[in-house]
């Protein structure tokens, strides 16, 4: 080998020894301690190929963006983030801004799903590429897009240390097709819910991820589209749910922006108002930008899980020059006007899942009628109690209802007994909470009766109804669809093995489940919370429902099922589903109605319901003396004596008794 040859060699051989030491280098240097937030500001630029606003990126313009991005930087032990959002909010530019913080200082594989592979390309051409492009850093690492080559294609982007795929929701090839540290999946809603017979667009890429472990990250984000069948919602309903609180400028009360505070004259939607829920003070849009630099994510829900947290926003937030106040405004009077504009406007400018007929009332509005009624105190009009139980796991879930005449009903309490339904203690506890008595005045009312579900440990709820005094406990569960309320019941534990192989006997107190007719008892339950409120002054409508402050929880929970349509192989069905995931609330409401159905409330004439009212009615006060009379001759006292002289005296004749005739036709 030639001189030349070797010192050749040994450079290329020197060279490669380099890369592997830079590579090596590289990957046991740790990940920076920048957010992404921190990255965008600095290295981010926005073409006006695809933005409205040009130049370099600044997270200060929409402040709600910084913390759940900053979340999916390396070093939040936060591994996924849900995002339940109003469109045009900033978010996929940001989901691009992580993408190039991951390109830039967290290399890894990244997948990026959007609806549709045609999507995705549109994507990847408008934003990604537009974005690498014009940002000096990203356009270093990443090659520009080559017609042929697998290296950098307009789906696939490779970079030192990871790649970037673009993929639909739509192909189970894509989405197969590599495990990825990284993952957007955007806009979920539009995502089939199976692909290609595959599964779930969603549980696809999480079984993609689950190599990488903690070090996962996971953006899911999306406008909503109907109540029930929401991708985005169900995800955000199971995580701690934070709402951006912004101050008022007058008061600085923090609070959620609302649609339900906005305010305009008919027909001048330039005359739009924001009234803070404190001292309702009208804000005007100008001061919004104040408002977002002071704002802040605050959680609503307990956590189910300290790596998942969640996040929803409304288009009342959109930066001033964004989407106004005056359009937001304008589109809700179109949609007024035109219903089938309201789901576009309630899924795209609030946020919001749209509820389609037979839904279940705003638990927001019920919150609005809420009384100043004390839990644990009966209220006026009320008679008669009964109590619903939902047993859960870890606890058991009871609820107690007044009834009065009209069907009218009242919220009396409400409580959880916490503890492991297995054992005797929680059982013993609400032992003693059915035994118990509500005051109502000066009376004191026990439970009529009890319905408890069977659905859940059904054994323990069995042994528990055993104890209980004859009458006082009736087992429930859900039935199907009829013209009855509640029907006859079955047997449960009518039979039992005798002492011959295949010969049974009836129990001595077989224990009996009720069928409820869930179906027709939400639909009035619903329609009941629906009812305008009385005007002041005027008795409640029949069937009103009347709520104490028990909190924005119990209000979600009683009204967490929606009644929705489903087409199936060309057959309409109406079908509830969960538009929250707790609806304990409710199934106690539903069972206590039951409960008083089997009491008798619905067969009550006004005859028996003014016996029943009759011990609540106080007594009247005695009538006053009449004044007296002048003309009447006055008493005269007997002189030194002091009392009135003895009344004057009749003759009394002898009492004549009327003498029948019975005795003596008998001896005739």
């Amino acid at each position: 080998m030639s001189s030349s040859s070797s010192s050749a060699a040994s450079a290329s051989s020197s060279e490669g020894d380099a890369a592997v030491d830079a590579a090596l280098y590289d990957g046991l240097t740790p990940d920076p301690a920048i957010t992404v937030s921190e990255w965008a500001d600095a290295h981010r630029v926005i073409s006006g190929r695809t933005a409205n606003e040009q130049g370099r990126w600044r997270t200060a313009r929409a402040p709600y963006l910084r913390a759940p991005f900053d979340l999916l930087s390396v070093t939040s032990p936060i591994r996924r983030v849900v995002i339940q959002k109003a469109s045009q909010m900033g978010f996929t530019e940001s989901a691009v801004n992580w993408l190039g913080y991951v390109i830039h200082h967290a290399p890894g594989p990244f997948l990026f799903v959007e609806p549709t592979v045609e999507l995705g390309k549109r994507v990847a051409r408008q934003k990604i590429d537009t974005a690498i492009a014009a940002s000096p850093v990203l356009r270093a690492r990443v090659a520009a897009p080559r017609s042929q080559g697998a290296s950098n294609s307009a789906l696939l982007k490779e970079f030192p240390g990871g790649l970037v795929v673009i993929t639909g929701a739509n192909s189970a090839a894509g989405l197969c097709s590599t495990s990825c540290r990284y993952a957007v999946l955007d806009d979920v809603d539009r995502y089939p819910p199976n692909v290609e017979g595959e599964g779930s667009p969603i549980g696809l890429v999480e079984a993609r991820s689950r190599t990488f472990g903690a070090r996962r990250k996971e953006l899911l984000m999306s406008s909503p589209t109907i109540t029930g069948y929401s991708l985005i919602e169900a995800e955000y309903q199971a995580t701690d749910q934070r709402r951006y609180f912004v101050p008022c400028p007058a008061c600085d009360t923090f609070q959620v922006l609302e649609f339900a505070h906005l305010t305009w004259e008919a027909g001048r939607p330039k005359t739009v108002r924001y009234g803070c829920v404190a001292c309702g003070h009208q804000i005007r849009e100008a001061a919004k930008t104040r408002m977002l630099a002071r704002g802040e994510w605050r959680a609503t829900a307990p956590a189910t899980d300290a790596g998942v947290a969640g996040f929803h926003i409304n288009a009342l937030y959109c930066p001033v020059g964004w989407c106004s106040w005056a359009e937001i405004a304008t589109e809700a009077e179109r949609a007024a006007r035109d219903p089938q504009r309201m789901q576009t406007f309630t899924n795209t400018m609030l946020g919001e899942s749209f509820a389609q007929r037979g839904e279940a009332p705003d638990w927001k509005r019920l919150r609005e009628r809420q009384t100043a009624d004390p839990l644990g105190r009966i209220p006026p009009g009320a008679c008669l109690l009964t109590a619903g139980i939902d047993v859960q796991r870890d606890r058991v879930e009871c609820s107690i209802w007044g009834w009065g005449r009209g069907r009218r009903s009242w919220l009396v309490d409400h409580q959880v007994l916490d503890g492991d339904v297995a054992l005797d203690a929680v059982w013993a506890r609400l032992t003693e909470l059915v035994a118990q008595t509500w005051a109502a005045g000066a009376l004191a009312l026990p439970l009529q009766r009890v319905a408890i579900d069977t659905g859940f440990a059904t054994t323990q709820v069995y042994a528990w109804a055993r104890q209980q005094p004859a009458g006082r406990v009736v087992l429930v569960k859900g039935g199907p669809i009829g013209p009855a309320l509640v029907s006859l019941p079955r047997s449960a534990e009518a039979v039992e093995t005798a002492t011959r192989p295949g010969r049974r006997r009836r129990r001595a107190r077989g224990l009996r489940v009720w069928q409820v007719n869930v179906h027709a008892l939400k639909v009035e339950t619903y329609g009941w919370l629906g009812l305008d409120a009385p005007a002041p002054g005027t008795a409640a409508p029949p069937g009103w429902i009347s709520l104490p402050a028990v909190g924005d929880e119990f209000l979600r929970q009683l009204t967490a099922e929606q009644l929705v349509r489903k087409v199936v192989r060309g057959i309409e069905r109406q079908e509830w589903v969960k538009v929250y995931n707790r609806n304990e609330a409710l199934d106690c409401r539903i069972y206590a109605r039951a409960a008083a159905h089997l009491v008798g409330i619905d067969r009550l004439t006004d005859d028996d319901w003014t016996t029943l009212e009759a011990p609540f009615i106080p007594p009247e006060p005695p009538a006053p003396p009449p004044p007296p009379n002048p003309r009447a001759p006055q008493e005269t006292m007997l002189v030194g004596v002091g009392v009135p002289p003895p009344p004057p005296t009749t003759p009394a004749g002898p009492i004549r008794w009327r003498k029948s005739d019975f005795w003596d036709r008998r001896r005739r």
